[in-house]
């Protein structure tokens, strides 16, 4: 089995699980505490795995796409965290979805 493909279906399985138990701690918790864990999470695997993958230190503009990014896809979980909390999951998922296509 090639490492690409073990990195990809690792990445799935945590995305997934993320994904399963994010939902699931936004129903007991306020929004932005479950997202606030998930982040810190995702924070420490990705510091774990960093060793794993070397290269060379981003640039500047990089760093800052990257840091606009994780803010962006920070507030879209916890917003999609609140939708969960609030609606259905059929109406939160499909707003989450038209808001995703519309945004590319």
């Amino acid at each position: 089995m090639s490492p690409a493909l073990i990195v990809a279906l690792l990445s799935a399985a945590f995305y997934g699980t993320a994904d399963f138990f994010g939902g699931l701690a936004a129903r007991r918790a306020p929004a932005l505490a479950a997202t606030v864990v998930a982040q810190a999470l995702g924070l420490v695997l990705v510091a774990i795995a960093l060793p794993l993958f070397p290269a060379e230190w981003p640039s500047a503009v990089s760093a800052l796409w990257a840091v606009g990014a994780g803010v962006t896809g920070g507030t879209g979980v916890a917003l999609l965290y609140y939708g969960l909390r609030v609606q259905s999951l059929g109406l939160a998922c499909a707003a989450a979805a038209i808001v995703l296509i519309t945004s590319r």
